[in-house]
């Protein structure tokens, strides 16, 4: 219970009252301070009643229409409220929309009184991006009629709404300025025998299966033949989710980590469509903070979407992965540098400063959590392994060598990568332009590496400003020189 200024102002009143009755010896006056001081406290206890009452008879519903929606795709939620009101007061109920969902109609508060005790409304939603979110119970604000007192809670229960990803016009993903629209996660198995999709045909060879024989084209073509089709095959996703700080980059719902957390879903949706191993690494500052080894089942689908709903929250168990005999170019370069130790050759004496130099980089690079995550999808890997990287230009070294390391075992790799200077708002045009092709250098250089595909992931609108006035920029320094 907590008193409003209008109550201390009608104490204040009392306590002058009774102390200037006392002061000119008046009972008139000093009785006067002593009547509203009582009914002071009788309302105090009125007011407490109320409350109680209120508590244990209003029942406040809020639910989602519909608990799956599309990005940018409005929704609704309805609130509904009840309560046996004894005492004079009013009940405010106030939901609560998370960060990162917007209020484009601004919900109303809802509000019951002795003569309505019962209230219903539908308020409209929308979320920019991908996710989960979690709506709180609304909030409940009581006051007697007289304005003197108050009292908040929360009452009822919340819910969580899925927010599902889909073609955004706010998500630029692609490179070399060019944006992909396809699907996320789908994939070819690039190889050809009995299966769902037909690809080629070709005339019947003897020890051929005759099931297989293609009627049509036999009769059309004179020759029996055979149609292949492409063979369904399963590719294990490994996802390696960067939420270290620099991730947190952005105003709310238009992070770094948001953008990541849609495409991101998109890849999860696209396992459990097509029955692939799925598996969830997520680093912290310090450790890979979260494991979920690969797998196929309805489970780890559905536990894998929850978790980016909390990104950075606890972590799952995590599990260790296995030693890889082979090598990654630090590691090498270790071996090389202790394999000179003693060797007082030419060619020895020659290297062995280049090695002790770079000593301390092998360490902080194989130290680094991202690196760490990177050789535990590995280790753990089946034969047809896609990892997934998702993550910023913060930490460029680690990043590359991190993909060195997949690029020289043969894995599948592709990498997202936010560029800062989109998520932040005290550069300059000309210091931003600077900063994206310096950016746009260092993915170009992520791309070359064999088996690797390096996408840029950005603010559409930022980056169109961006590049729209870069060519006045540009025009304007070539004019000055």
């Amino acid at each position: 219970m907590q008193a409003t200024r209008r109550y201390w102002e009608m104490a204040a009143l009392a306590g002058f009252l009774a102390t200037f009755g006392v002061a000119i010896d008046s009972s008139v006056f000093l009785l006067g301070g002593v009547a509203a001081a009582a009914w002071l406290l009788a309302a105090q206890y009125r007011f407490y009643v109320g409350v109680r009452d209120v508590r244990s008879s209003l029942d406040v519903t809020l639910s989602p229409l519909r608990t799956q929606v599309g990005a940018e795709e409005p929704f609704s939620v309805r609130l509904t409220a009840s309560a046996s009101l004894s005492t004079p007061c009013s009940v405010t109920i106030t939901p609560d929309s998370p960060v990162g969902i917007d209020d484009p109609d601004g919900w109303p508060a809802v509000s019951l009184t002795p003569d309505s005790d019962s209230a219903t409304h539908v308020g409209t939603f929308r979320a920019p991006i991908a996710g989960e979110f979690s709506f709180d119970a609304p909030d409940v604000r009581v006051e007697d009629d007289f304005g003197l007192f108050t009292e908040s809670f929360t009452q009822g229960g919340g819910f969580d709404i899925r927010v599902e990803p889909r073609a955004s016009d706010k998500l630029f993903v692609g490179k070399g300025g060019m944006e992909i629209s396809a699907g996320f996660g789908e994939h070819e198995s690039g190889q050809r025998g009995p299966g769902v999709g037909a690809a080629d045909l070709r005339e019947y060879m003897p020890g051929d299966d005759i099931s297989r024989i293609d009627w049509k084209a036999t009769a059309r073509l004179n020759k029996p033949h055979i149609r292949e089709h492409d063979v369904e095959t399963t590719r294990e996703v490994g996802l390696i989710v960067d939420e270290r700080s620099s991730m947190w980059d952005g105003p709310a719902g238009r992070r770094k980590i948001d953008f990541v957390r849609e495409v991101a879903l998109a890849f999860a949706n696209s396992a459990a469509t097509m029955s692939d191993p799925l598996g969830l690494y997520t680093v912290s500052e310090d450790d890979v903070q979260s494991v979920r080894a690969s797998q196929a089942a309805d489970v780890q689908y559905a536990t894998i979407r929850s978790l980016f709903s909390a990104v950075g929250g606890s972590a799952m168990t995590t599990r260790s992965g296995g030693d890889d005999s082979r090598l990654s170019v630090p590691e090498r370069a270790n071996d090389l540098r202790t394999s000179l130790d003693g060797d007082s050759s030419v060619y020895a004496r020659t290297l062995r400063p280049y090695f002790q130099t770079m000593h301390p980089y092998v360490e902080k690079v194989e130290s680094s959590p991202f690196f760490t995550a990177t050789r535990r999808v590995i280790a753990d890997r089946s034969e047809n392994l896609w990892l997934v990287f998702f993550t910023d230009d913060t930490h460029r070294e680690e990043l590359l060598e991190s993909a060195k390391f997949a690029s020289n075992r043969g894995v599948q790799l592709l990498v997202f990568v936010a560029p800062t200077t989109f998520f932040e708002s005290e550069s300059t045009p000309e210091q931003s332009y600077d900063a994206y092709l310096d950016f746009e250098s260092f993915r170009k250089r992520l791309d070359r590496l064999t088996n690797v595909s390096a996408m840029e992931l950005s603010p559409k609108d930022k980056r169109e400003t961006l590049l729209r006035g870069s060519q006045p920029v540009r025009n304007r320094q070539g004019g000055n020189r």
